[in-house]
């Protein structure tokens, strides 16, 4: 990538602080690493859930408690 290990540490910290990247938090200890967390609670405990367009019907695997995009017709969507 042509950064420093400490740049990039310090970006990830950063965007982890300002909600960019949901249910993470950063390991500094030993090798540093991004942690997701299960975020809330949904039904398998992936932190993950199914989100469904209700314009086209398709089906969209989002985090818990986040937003995206339908992957067929792009209508945003919002996970529960």
């Amino acid at each position: 990538m042509g950064k420093a290990t400490a740049q990039i540490l310090s970006e990830l910290e950063r965007l982890v602080e300002n909600g960019y990247l949901c249910n993470c938090s950063l390991q500094k200890n030993g090798q540093p690493c991004v942690l997701l967390s299960d975020g809330r609670a949904d039904i398998d405990g992936s932190g993950f859930v199914n989100a469904v367009c209700d314009i086209c019907g398709g089906t969209t695997r989002l985090r818990a408690g986040s937003s995206g995009k339908c992957e067929y017709c792009g209508k945003a969507l919002e996970s529960k």
